[in-house]
């Protein structure tokens, strides 16, 4: 799960709570890959996600309290702290974007639905292809016509590579290539991980459309 519940992951006092995280961790690794891939994609929303990993993160809290008795109080101000700064983070987001929405801009891989519902924003296509396959030369003209009658747009690829398409398609055309890193992975794996990966996620778009 990465550092979404790192308020109560790091730091903890030895205690037999420690079994219900492995508990927790070894019905994850039951998911059909499928179903992880989804859990993937609807963190990245506040509407739907969040509530669910508050509901979550208060379970944990109170499952924790309850065999560890002795910590109690700190369970429960991570808790505390936990909510506010998803509730504080939730209000910059939306501030931050605000300006950009209805903004024209495309991605390389349709992992931002939950969150570009969550914060009213669009994107104008999806340039899929497959890895393995470089795509034929009317389907590059076709993707390419899309971009020139859009005009000033973005397009977001996702690290660590940048598809080589990219380059491809906007050469000579008025479109910024800029990356959007859904999975967090260049972020430390600190208490804060998930609250930073939804905030880079809101800066990245904002930061390139704002351009425009």
């Amino acid at each position: 799960m990465g550092s979404y519940f790192d308020d109560f992951l790091y730091q903890l006092p030895p205690l037999e709570g420690w079994g219900l995280i492995i508990k927790f961790l070894l019905q994850l690794s039951q998911f059909s890959l499928e179903r992880i891939q989804r859990l993937l994609l609807f963190r990245l929303s506040f509407t739907t996600a969040a509530s669910s990993w508050l509901a979550i993160a208060a379970k944990m809290a109170a499952d924790l309290a309850q065999v560890d008795p002795a910590h109690a109080a700190r369970y429960q101000a991570n808790l505390t702290a936990f909510t506010e700064r998803l509730n504080g983070l939730d209000q910059r987001i939306q501030a931050r974007v605000a300006g950009v929405a209805g903004k024209p801009y495309f991605v390389f891989h349709e992992a931002f639905d939950y969150f570009e519902a969550a914060y009213g924003l669009n994107h104008t296509g999806v340039f899929s292809v497959a890895s393995e396959v470089q795509p034929g030369a009317q389907h590059v003209a076709a993707m390419r016509a899309r971009l020139q009658d859009v005009g000033k747009t973005c397009v977001f690829s996702e690290p660590p590579m940048r598809p080589r398409l990219a380059e491809t398609l906007t050469a000579g055309l008025p479109v910024r290539l800029a990356e959007l890193d859904a999975l967090g992975g260049t972020d430390p794996v600190d208490a804060h991980g998930y609250e930073r990966l939804l905030e880079n996620l809101g800066n990245g778009l904002a930061g390139c459309l704002e351009s425009l």
